[in-house]
């Protein structure tokens, strides 16, 4: 007997391949609209993304009306290697009889050429390998976005997260190459496809599975890589015990499943937020959820990491649950071990996160995270996630608020009637130490708070009066100093208060 179950790489053969005919449905509706789509799938790692793309690709090849290429990215590293693997691609799939050159112009010809019989399918899987290369220039990203402007051409992109959220620099995420997708988001499988995923592929290979698929879902639940993992090792299990007619050992494949999976389930939660650490740990206690969001709940749902049992929510499966259970342990375990982090709250505009990371501060303050001053900005914010409420629970956790003050963040409404608004209440309540920087000229002297607060620099701002490298990265030293000294006095404060 085969082994039907695939647990290590994207499954490309038709009849391996169960469920997503939702998601293939519609994508397929969007590339087929009158002016074609395109598409940005967005899911965990190990959720299916690149097994859906193949089942696409499988799909889309059968119409006389595309012409579709695949190709993966995650070892494309820089323009011309981007332009001569889908140029490659082209001509592995015969739509291209030369290769020719690899680049832009030659590309866009290729496409040219085609469009004029047929519509351009062209998936790049692993996308996010592109958008965190420093290798791939704004103008890159324009040059794929007019593609779809100028042509029938359908972009089907994958990656873990949001691809704005994965960009190396703010100019990359503002393009408006990221304005022109769908996104859909792959979450676990349906129950009845994890049923059909565990039934149908065993009874076929003639090693049924029938008969454990309840135990298979309260291993797995309903993930899909997890459930190709303990499939795989029940099958096993199973073919072994038929030839030997001993019994199945049922607790030896959740344990051998559970070694497998620790590491995907470690990278799982070390991806997840604070503030969804923390319903899952509620969730693992069986308390109450109602505190948090349910955008938040959602999210999680949807990911696989929690399930709905009717109203009460719990660990989507037992060896999550498992898992969550170490993870709490050595967390206790660390907490008596390890002081306290201080909390660093960055307070600032969006309209000036150009200006932000031109000036480089939070980068050169970035590694005091291993003096255990750690820093908390709104971009770890995750998906699905009430920026709102994520931001209001981390005001009520802050320490010391780093405020970095230009004219965008004084005319800021959000910044002065929430975050500052309640600065000024925890100062006086339990003593948050406010820390203004002037970032650029602005009338910061003509706020009554802020004047009979220390601003550093002391004088003028740091994008007016320090625009010499030597001059700013001594300024930063010297941030660093009073941040340091900040740190030591709260720390002090907590020793003596126990």
């Amino acid at each position: 007997m085969i082994n039907p179950y695939y647990n290590r790489t994207a499954i490309r053969e038709h009849e391996f391949f169960v469920g997503r005919e939702r998601e293939l449905a519609d994508i397929i509706g969007l590339v087929s609209a009158p002016q074609p789509q395109s598409i940005s799938i967005v899911g965990d790692r190990r959720i299916g993304k690149s097994s859906l793309m193949q089942a696409l690709l499988r799909r889309l090849k059968t119409r006389t009306d595309c012409a579709v290429v695949y190709q993966d990215l995650q070892s494309v590293t820089t323009e011309s290697g981007f332009f001569g693997a889908v140029v490659d691609a082209l001509a592995v799939a015969g739509e291209i009889v030369e290769r020719g050159e690899a680049s832009a112009d030659a590309l866009r010809r290729h496409v040219e050429h085609l469009t004029g019989r047929r519509r351009l399918v062209l998936m790049l899987d692993e996308f996010d390998a592109i958008a965190r290369n420093k290798n791939f220039p704004l103008l890159f990203f324009s040059f794929l976005r007019s593609l779809p402007n100028s042509w029938p051409v359908s972009l089907i992109l994958s990656s873990p997260r949001k691809l704005r959220e994965m960009c190396y620099s703010e100019q990359v995420a503002g393009s408006p190459f990221f304005n022109i997708f769908h996104e859909r988001r792959l979450g676990i499988f349906k129950r009845d496809e994890s049923l059909d995923l565990i039934c149908r592929l065993s009874e076929r290979s003639g090693c049924p599975l029938a008969s454990h698929q309840r135990a298979v879902i309260d291993m797995a639940g309903d993930w899909p890589f997890f459930l190709q993992i303990v499939c795989y090792l029940l099958f096993e299990e199973c073919s072994h015990a038929r030839g030997s007619t001993g019994a199945v050992d049922l607790r030896a494949v959740e344990s051998a499943a559970y070694d497998e999976l620790h590491p995907h389930m470690d990278s799982l939660w070390k991806h997840l937020s604070e503030l969804e650490r923390n319903v899952c740990t509620q969730a693992l206690a069986g308390a109450s959820l109602a505190q948090f969001s349910r955008g938040v709940v959602s999210s999680l749902i949807q990911r696989g990491v929690l399930t709905d049992d009717g109203g009460q929510f719990r660990p989507s499966s037992q060896m999550f649950r498992t898992f969550l259970t170490e993870v709490a342990g050595q967390a206790t375990q660390a907490k008596t071990n390890t002081p306290k982090p201080i909390k660093v709250f960055v307070s600032y505009s969006h309209e000036d996160e150009r200006l932000i990371e031109t000036l480089g501060l939070l980068k050169f303050l970035s590694p005091m995270h291993d003096e255990g001053i750690h820093f908390w900005q709104d971009r770890a914010i995750s998906t699905g996630e009430s920026w709102d409420d994520v931001i209001r629970a981390e005001l009520k956790r802050t320490d010391i608020a780093l405020l970095l003050v230009t004219n965008n963040f004084l005319a800021s409404p959000y910044c002065q009637t929430v975050e500052v608004r309640e600065f000024l209440k925890a100062r006086v309540a339990s003593g948050l130490i406010l820390f203004p920087i002037i970032l650029s000229h602005c009338e910061w002297d003509r706020i009554a708070w802020l004047k009979a607060t220390q601003v550093q620099p002391t004088r003028g701002s740091i994008e007016r009066n320090y625009k010499a490298r030597g001059k700013r990265d001594e300024l930063f030293v010297g941030i660093k100093s009073h941040l340091r000294a900040a740190a030591e006095r709260i720390r002090t404060a907590r020793s003596t208060s126990i």
